[in-house]
């Protein structure tokens, strides 16, 4: 089970400077040269095309133009000012082409555009997810778990590259990525005396990643999330990791891919950031902890404030880890996770992401149910005569995470739980069939001997019936036995949608933070 323990609330640390990979750089002499283009985003079908214009130059003097990967469509029409692209046809598979321009006053700067190109007929919000084992498989298979691909840019630059195996987390907010698996030079963010930001985050099972805060642009299927703050995942040499993060070092650090058993996590759940308000400097007080540090190797860490922006109210730019879809042109308000039915155990399982809700023919609700959340992003769910008041729906789960001991027709009512290595799974003489109640909505689930279905499907990674369990007894209030964890098993058969509070919803469709089915 992964779900993450961090602060849910909505709201902005002075501005941090980016270091690391520009291709902005000052001329030698004199005044260094500002360039922009126009548009900022840009989506292409095979053969279609755009006209770029170059929208601020400083020096006046104009742009040579020209494109990465070389070869991939044309450039034509080109003047010291503007140039028009033309995607290859046809086109196999969604693909990135930069188009790059270079100032001809100064042509150690430059700047760039990233154009995903797609399929003809290819919708620009569908990205494939797949139940697949994770990077480690077949000799270590993560099992429930729902990965993806992402590219990542340096902003501004041609330095692109793509990394699979990162898995989907409708239960986290941001973009995490093991600093091994990152091959171009990121930007990294730093305040005015070169300490760098870092930042923390805990998982339920008292796990942790730590790492440096950098700048990246996300592309996924047409869509591009501009210079959007990401966790770069990596334990430091030259300072110690904070206590707090670490759980005064009995927290298990999953810094490699060994240990998360991913290339990284993609949040994309109801939250725009990891922090929020909470984390803003106009909150006051004292920066709350693990979140955000800046760190150096003579003075180690110290904890800080971090702006997250207009959405908060803040005047300064977000700068916190940021849900990539809110940073989405179009398509920003949530996702979808669409998964065929499993019965019982499955090989590997091919599904897709939808980015938005209610913005294009793809993606809106129909008759879905809607579950509405509370402040913290929880609903009742009422399960054996308990109203589970902390409830979630999170795709990083690997199993249906919920209280033991309150199963009516098991001894005692209690479900037995397995043995080492699989104790987190509950192990039934024989498959047991339940129901619950989200809000109004009847869910009827099965749970299976874990023991028994790993041992009896070793090269499966999906399992529609595992199960475990989360906290003991009744629920009194506050304590672990208030929650039902509705992980990934639940999303098999179904449309699950994950609305993100704030973002702009379309007319007829409620604003999030929502998720329905």
């Amino acid at each position: 089970m992964r779900s993450f323990l961090v602060l849910v609330v909505v709201g902005t640390v002075g501005l941090l400077a980016g270091c690391g990979s520009s291709n902005n750089t000052p001329t030698p002499v004199g005044v260094p040269v500002t360039i922009a283009l126009s548009p900022a985003n840009a989506t292409l079908s095979a053969g279609k095309a755009v006209n770029i214009t170059l929208s601020t130059d400083s020096s006046g003097k104009g742009v040579t133009w020209s494109i990465s990967p070389v070869g991939v469509g044309t450039l034509s029409n080109q003047t010291k000012t503007s140039a028009t692209y033309t995607a290859p046809n046809p086109v196999a598979s969604d693909s990135l082409v930069t188009v790059i321009a270079t100032s001809v006053a100064d042509p150690t700067t430059s700047t760039s555009l990233h154009i995903p190109v797609l399929p003809t007929g290819a919708a620009s919000n569908v990205h494939p997810i797949s139940i697949n084992g994770g990077p480690l498989a077949p000799n270590s298979i993560y099992v429930n778990g729902a990965f993806t691909s992402v590219t990542i840019c340096a902003p501004s630059t041609p330095n692109c590259q793509t990394i699979d195996n990162i898995l989907v987390d409708t239960g986290s907010f941001g973009l995490r990525i093991l600093a091994s698996q990152i091959t171009i030079p990121l930007p990294t963010l730093t305040d005015s005396t070169g300490n760098t930001l870092n930042n923390c985050i805990q998982f339920l099972d008292h796990s942790f990643l730590w790492g440096n805060v950098a700048q990246a642009d996300i592309v996924m299927a047409g869509e591009v999330a501009s210079a959007t703050s990401v966790q770069s995942i990596a334990t430091p040499t030259s300072y110690s990791i904070p206590l707090a993060c670490s759980t005064n070092g009995t927290g298990i650090n999953e810094d490699t891919q060994a240990t998360l058993g991913a290339n990284g996590i993609l949040g994309v759940g109801q939250e725009p950031f990891d922090c929020g308000t909470a984390c803003d400097p106009n909150t006051g007080g004292v920066p709350p902890e693990p979140t955000y540090y800046l760190c150096s190797s003579s003075a180690g860490c110290a904890p800080t404030f971090v702006s997250c922006g207009a959405l908060c109210g803040d005047s300064q730019s977000n700068q916190q880890l940021t849900n990539a879809v809110l940073n989405f042109p179009l398509d920003n308000n949530g996702v979808i996770l669409e998964l065929p039915a499993v019965s019982g155990a499955a090989a590997t399982v091919d599904g897709s992401m939808i980015f938005g809700i209610g913005t294009q023919s793809n993606n809106h609700l129909g008759s879905a149910t809607v579950l509405t959340l509370d402040s913290s992003d929880n609903f009742a769910t009422l399960f054996s005569g308990q109203n589970l008041t902390a409830s979630f729906i999170d795709s990083g789960s690997n199993g249906l995470f919920f209280p033991n001991g309150i199963e009516v027709g098991f001894p005692s009512n209690t479900i037995p739980t397995c043995a080492s290595p699989e104790q987190a799974f509950f192990c039934p003489a024989s498959l047991a069939n339940f129901s619950a109640t989200n809000q109004s909505s009847l869910v009827n689930f099965s749970v299976d001997n874990a023991t028994n279905l790993f041992s009896q499907n070793p090269a499966d990674a999906a399992f529609s019936t595992l199960g475990g369990s989360l906290g003991s007894g009744g629920c009194t209030g506050g304590n672990g036995a208030c929650t039902f964890d509705w992980g990934l098993p639940f999303f098999y058969g179904r449309n699950v949608f994950t609305a993100i509070n704030g973002a702009t919803a379309p007319a007829g469709v409620p604003a999030g933070p929502f998720y329905a089915y």
